[in-house]
């Protein structure tokens, strides 16, 4: 295990540059024009799946309650709303024959 681990560290050390164990040159902070063209966001408190949809929002909630947002639930469409809530987080999603599941999703640094 130790073993593993002293070459994982070298290998990052010789692709990166490091300065105090953190990366030097990051990518920065989100664009946060981008997150207006961006299509797919998830609610991490309510488990609740958005879709931006012209001006208006598609609201998608988990089909079935079995596993973790790890092991990519299935959701499906359940309603139009008004707007996104507060704390949605960009998502991607891939689109399967009974709705969506998502591939991924990122907390944003403002």
């Amino acid at each position: 295990y130790d073993k593993t681990w002293t070459i994982w560290r070298s290998a990052i050390k010789k692709c990166y540059q490091l300065r105090g164990g953190k990366i030097a040159n990051t990518l920065g902070r989100w664009n946060d024009e981008a997150r207006e063209q961006w299509k797919w966001f998830y609610h991490p408190v309510t488990y609740n799946l958005y879709q931006r949809f012209g001006h208006m929002w598609r609201l998608y909630t988990r089909s079935n309650r079995r596993g973790s947002i790890g092991r990519r639930p299935t959701f499906r469409y359940r309603t139009n709303a008004m707007a996104e809530p507060p704390g949605c987080q960009r998502a991607t999603v891939q689109r399967v024959d009974n709705g969506v599941k998502v591939t991924g999703y990122c907390s944003e640094r403002r």
